[in-house]
């Protein structure tokens, strides 16, 4: 008996092993693919962190925060790491932040009046202001710590947060000359005494329990008895035994009994901060330093200072700088040196482009430093920047003016921008081409959109005279001209599979312009010459092929889609399809702004009001997401693009790019370079896990052991997802589950295994 329980103990370690082996073996297979992936059903951002306004220095971090995003320098392994929605914070749109050296405590506020807190207990939020429906105007605009007690600095009043207790002990709203309710922009305690800035000017009062500081009456107010003119004033600091104040250009110093003008810059004052042995002043392109016993102000310049939101010293007298367009910036080092996580030039891309496997984004509000000509490249999970004013290979130097649209030829791989004034410029990452009027037959320097065909041709619409004209270059480099006879501005294209070209229209008219160059014939596809029901709107904001193929386009007032679109100009009215979803037209009177159709057909469409996904004809809906339920930084969308290779969907709002890994890629004739992700599964895995390299459309099974199937289900395109659950609804148990997957003609198979430890 003894013998049979240690045999069966060392079958069952034996069993153990063996699976573990596995797992081992399945995990190593896995990792043999890139790395820079994230899991199917999750996010990640793709923020700018050059444009960087506030920075906090605490023991062994310096924090710093654009207006959407923050990041921080861990001192201690010169580590750059960022801090975003998906990490814990409430927000995006960050307002201020501060630093209570004696709790240990960062206090992020946002600007809808949110507030958080990190500590090395974690992050704690704190949501009354926001939550409140009686105060307005909630954004925390600027912090100051007494004891244990916030004062934040808001558009309804000074609002004191017990950061024990975690409540706004007092609000001093009321202050204005007659009692009535004023906006405060900053507070800074001294000797006692707590000095406010706010649309009633500069007041102080006694910080102490015999002071009731909601009486108005018990504020003073200074004015020109004191030597303060009667300007506006925000900014508020203290050094040394002084408080300062500045208006927009000039400084002044508060010795207990006057007001005096210390010095009026001429230049536009961002910050005023009394750090470390130092009173330092962040002017528009310059800092200013002054040191006791100093007879002036020094002057401090950088190529990489040249707009300087907010400067502090620490109390090594090293300097730490946010500045506008460069990031963190610091003399750490002894030169200045600028610090920041990778991502594009700026938050707010209106275009995205995306094609085996890279992206491209474009921004017209780019940095000054980088110049108004750049794009950023995303491949491998690494953002590389490209502008004129970069250096070495990053630089772009031929234009003048904005890339504005860009493919990538299908025959030689090499990238083909449009430009709004410099013509066609050629790049294949080692060497840069331009084609312009003066050395080619290009027809204009100012181009509006650009695309390619399946045999590799580039189609280019410019601008000439007024008229529209439009171009192709075959791969042979030969160049054919054909007008379009439109005086109205095109500034999208897309070329429909063996037929015509499909442009959309910005003139006074909008809608569709669609021309066939073989027979020279063109339409305009409009509210009123098309049917059932028609073009919802003549705002066209994006065009898609899908793989019946449909042309679908998004509007200012709904969706819609032609289904056939090779008879559009042999008809007098075109039938157009608008979806019906929940007994309505899809979208009906949204503002919809892009739109991408992903592997399995299926159809991402932006809005004003977030980001939708539906199913192929756009008849049901499969997710809605928000700011409110997912980490989009805003509900405004301004462009969509696709990763195929991988199914990751990019969205560009107007406060940043994010992206979403969803479950479907463009599916194959047959099963190739199948992959199951994750795999092993360990018990804190909630996620989905991903089968990709599928054919097309195909239904997988998941078999236990045993040979039992627990759940049945199809791909999208050729990509599908298993929530780790059997058709009941509930986990499965530890082990290994075989995946099978199989054509409608049983003519593809594949078996996979995938193991779960739970």
């Amino acid at each position: 008996m003894k013998e049979s329980l240690i045999k069966n103990k060392r079958v069952k370690n034996i069993l153990v092993y063996s699976f573990l082996l596995m797992c081992a073996h399945i995990g190593a297979y896995q990792n043999i693919y890139a790395q820079t992936d994230i899991p199917v059903g999750n996010w990640r951002t793709h923020f700018s962190y050059r444009q960087t306004n506030k920075v906090v220095v605490t023991e062994n971090r310096i924090y710093c925060a654009t207006n959407h995003s923050l990041f921080y320098l861990d001192k201690d392994d010169n580590s750059l790491n960022k801090l975003t929605k998906m990490d814990g914070l409430s927000e995006n749109t960050i307002s201020t932040m501060a630093y209570n050296s004696d709790l240990k405590i960062l206090l992020i506020g946002y600007v809808d009046g949110n507030v958080d807190l990190l500590s090395g207990n974690g992050l704690l939020n704190f949501s009354e202001i926001k939550d409140s429906r009686v105060v307005q105007n909630k954004a925390i605009r600027q912090v100051s710590f007494e004891g244990n007690r916030a004062f934040l600095s808001t558009g309804f009043g000074l609002a004191v947060l017990d950061l024990d207790q975690m409540e706004v002990r007092e609000t001093y709203a009321n202050l204005g000359i007659d009692g009535e309710a004023v906006g405060i922009y900053s507070s800074v305690i001294f000797n006692s005494k707590i000095f406010i800035t706010s649309d009633a000017g500069i007041l102080s009062a006694p910080v102490n329990d015999r002071t009731n500081l909601l009486d108005y009456n018990n504020w003073k107010r200074f004015g020109d008895n004191e030597g303060l003119p009667d300007k506006e004033f925000r900014l508020l600091s203290k050094f040394k035994d002084k408080v300062y104040a500045a208006t927009d250009s000039e400084l002044y110093a508060y010795d207990g009994e006057q007001w005096e003008l210390l010095n009026d810059f001429s230049e536009k004052i961002n910050s005023i901060s009394g750090s470390g042995n130092s009173l330092i002043i962040s002017l528009t392109n310059s800092i200013k330093v002054y040191e006791e016993g100093q007879p002036d102000f020094q002057t401090i310049t950088s190529s990489l200072t040249t707009s300087p939101q907010e400067v502090i010293q620490d109390q090594e007298g090293l300097l730490w700088v946010a500045d506008l367009e460069n990031g963190l910036v610091t003399n750490r080092e002894g030169e200045f040196k600028a610090l920041y996580p990778e991502g594009p030039f700026h938050n707010k891309i209106n275009r995205l482009y995306s094609s085996n496997g890279l992206l491209i984004a474009f921004s017209d509000e780019q940095p000054a430093s980088i110049g108004d000509n750049g794009f950023d490249l995303f491949e491998e999970g690494n953002w590389i920047n490209y502008g004129s004013q970069q250096e070495g290979e990053l630089r772009i130097p031929f234009l003048n003016s904005q890339v504005n649209d860009v493919v990538v030829s299908p025959i030689d791989r090499k990238f083909y921008f449009s430009t709004s004034g410099d013509g066609l410029l050629v790049w294949s990452k080692t060497d840069l081409n331009l084609f312009n009027t003066d050395n080619s037959d290009l027809i204009s320097d100012h181009l509006t959109a650009i695309t390619s065909d399946e045999l590799g041709s580039i189609w280019l619409i410019g601008q000439s005279n007024g008229n529209q004209l439009l171009q192709s270059l075959s791969p042979e480099g030969h160049w054919v001209t054909y007008s379009l006879t439109d005086e109205e501005e095109f500034n999208e294209i897309l070329v429909y599979p063996g037929g015509e070209k499909w442009m959309i229209k910005r003139g006074g008219s909008k809608g569709i312009f669609v021309f066939n160059e073989e027979s020279r014939e063109s339409k305009a596809l409009n509210t009123l010459n098309t049917i059932e029901p028609g073009l919802p709107d003549n705002n066209i904001s994006q065009m898609a092929i899908d793989r019946n193929p449909y042309v679908w386009v998004t509007t200012g007032k709904g969706v819609a889609y032609f289904s056939s679109p090779l008879s559009v100009l042999s008809e007098a009215l075109t039938f157009v399809v608008r979806p019906i979803s929940d007994d309505h037209y899809l979208l009906n009177n949204q503002t919809c702004t892009a739109l991408a159709v992903d592997g399995g057909n299926r159809k991402w469409i932006g809005t004003t009001q977030g980001l939708w996904l539906f199913n192929e004809y756009g008849e049901q809906l499969i997710q809605h997401f928000t700011e409110e339920n997912s980490p989009l930084p805003s509900d405004m969308i301004l462009d969509l693009a696709i990763n195929d290779q991988n199914g990751e969907l990019f969205i560009a709002t107007d406060q940043g790019l994010v992206s979403f890994r969803s479950d479907a890629t463009p599916g194959m004739e047959a099963h190739e370079n199948v992959r199951i992700f994750p795999n092993p599964v360990t018990s804190d895995f909630g996620g989905l896990v991903g089968i990709d390299g599928l054919a097309e459309d195909v239904t997988l099974k998941i078999a236990g052991a045993s040979g039992r199937v627990v759940r049945t289900f199809k791909a999208n395109g050729g990509m599908a997802s298993w929530d780790l659950k059997d058709e009941y609804g509930r986990r499965v148990n530890t082990g290994v589950y075989l995946v099978f997957s199989s054509t409608a003609d049983g003519q593809e198979t594949f078996v996979g295994k995938i193991a779960v430890i739970n």
